[in-house]
């Protein structure tokens, strides 16, 4: 059993590689349905019992014609009728757009859980939501100002995105709007009523579990008071501790506590918040 198409010549006629195509699959339905009862003659005169075949076909004609394949698979099984699928949606599925689609819905309900007028920049977003890949961020966040997106809009009422330098470029901070302040037509404001203070810099890379105790313990440390690392704080192994030792006295560790506001005194093991 074979189902062909006539090809069209003139300016209209389809490409040969989509002609292939629709006969491909023209065939592939009309074997598909001689599975089926259609295929045992029940009467004398070679009449199949009726049956029916739902199908699905694209309703746009980027890749294939729709009208030409069932027109090619009528006429290979004669008097077959093609009425429309009312139950069934002309709905187009698609695939997400971006692969940090899925971190959509966290994100909106990280945003929604802030504080009206507290401020989060795009470095503990990341951590809290768990972004993998270096352009996860890029692309939410392209999502999240990009008007006529869904997540433009859902996002737009909730909070603002503000660019502030960091480093030698910039870094952007989500502030959470209060609930009676009219919502603006973008999502970004390259200026902020008050400039906001730049972000604190986030560790990057491969970080050791006992830094981020440390990091963790200082974030808590109320103003004015002190604690010395011991024990499990500076690491768990002797050389641990030794190498914490050592990361407290200069470089990225020291850094990060400090852009905290907690100082490492002379002792080199004691914290203090400023």
């Amino acid at each position: 059993m074979q189902a062909t198409l006539d090809y069209q010549s003139g300016p209209d006629a389809l490409d040969e590689v989509k002609l292939v195509r629709e006969n491909r699959i023209a065939a592939q339905l009309a074997q598909a349905m001689g599975r089926i009862r259609l295929r045992r003659m029940t009467k004398e005169d070679g009449i199949c019992e009726p049956c029916d075949v739902f199908l699905r076909l694209p309703n746009w004609r980027f890749m294939v014609d729709a009208d030409r394949i069932l027109e090619a698979v009528k006429r290979t099984l004669p008097g077959a009728q093609v009425l429309p699928w009312e139950r069934a949606t002309r709905k187009l599925p698609r695939a997400p757009k971006r692969a940090g689609a899925r971190y959509d819905d966290a994100f909106l309900a990280l945003v929604g859980e802030t504080a009206p007028g507290q401020v989060r920049y795009s470095d503990e977003i990341k951590q809290a939501l768990g972004l993998r890949g270096k352009n996860a961020w890029a692309r939410l966040s392209k999502a999240a100002r990009t008007p006529g997106t869904s997540l433009h809009d859902a996002f737009a009422a909730l909070a603002t995105f503000t660019e502030v330098p960091h480093g030698r470029g910039v870094a952007l901070a989500v502030t959470r709007r209060p609930a009676d302040v009219r919502v603006s037509v973008t999502a970004v404001d390259q200026a902020a009523l008050a400039p906001l203070p730049e972000p604190t810099p986030a560790l990057m890379g491969k970080v050791p579990r006992a830094w981020k105790r440390i990091i963790k313990t200082a974030d808590v440390l109320p103003k004015g008071d002190r604690l010395t690392l011991a024990g499990p704080l500076l690491g768990d192994s002797r050389s641990g501790r030794h190498r914490t030792l050592s990361a407290l006295k200069s470089g990225r560790l020291v850094d990060t506590l400090a852009a905290r506001g907690v100082v490492v005194l002379e002792d080199g093991r004691t914290l203090a918040r400023q």
